[in-house]
């Protein structure tokens, strides 16, 4: 539990560090204006920058799912991975910060969350369908291990769930 609770703060202060543009150390200490990291995405000025962050990880996601569409290819799979992941990993951290608080969550995030786990599950669809079943199964194993804290994400889990009692006994990879 404390474990969990460490890894979901360092992950919040890594995402509010990219998003701020600042340095780690300086990010994590609070050094560029006397405020925790988890208390600056508490502020409105936080939250305006989380969401300037959301807005560029949303084109990011599109601008990668476009090329995926085109290309079909598993390279192009694997930056739209990447988008999906750090675009979940960003609401997140947002999510977790709010949890930790106690604070009334923004208007739609946790629908939001389950809409881009359900993404982030589409894309270990996609690994599956070009033969990928380990990276399929390890993005479900993501879902349920890392994303699970979610009231009512209930479906995408699900979804996890059966991706890893479908492929857990074979023999061939």
């Amino acid at each position: 539990m404390v474990a969990t609770s460490l890894l979901r703060s360092l992950l919040g202060v890594s995402l509010l560090c990219a998003i701020t543009g600042l340095g780690f150390q300086a990010c994590a200490t609070g050094q560029h204006n006397g405020v925790s990291s988890e208390e600056a995405l508490l502020t409105p000025e936080g939250f305006a920058t989380w969401q300037q962050g959301e807005d560029t990880l949303k084109g990011k996601i599109l601008a990668a799912q476009e090329s995926y569409k085109q290309g079909g290819s598993l390279d192009a799979l694997k930056v739209y991975e990447g988008s999906v992941r750090e675009y979940l990993d960003h609401g997140f951290a947002l999510y977790r910060t709010y949890q930790d608080t106690d604070r009334t969550l923004p208007t739609g995030l946790v629908a939001s969350l389950e809409h881009r786990t359900n993404m982030f599950m589409d894309v270990a669809d996609e690994y599956i369908k070009h033969g990928s079943i380990a990276v399929g199964e390890s993005i479900a194993s993501d879902v349920v291990r890392n994303y699970s804290d979610l009231p009512v994400m209930a479906p995408a889990q699900r979804r996890a769930e059966a991706v890893l009692l479908r492929y857990r006994y074979r023999q061939d990879y």
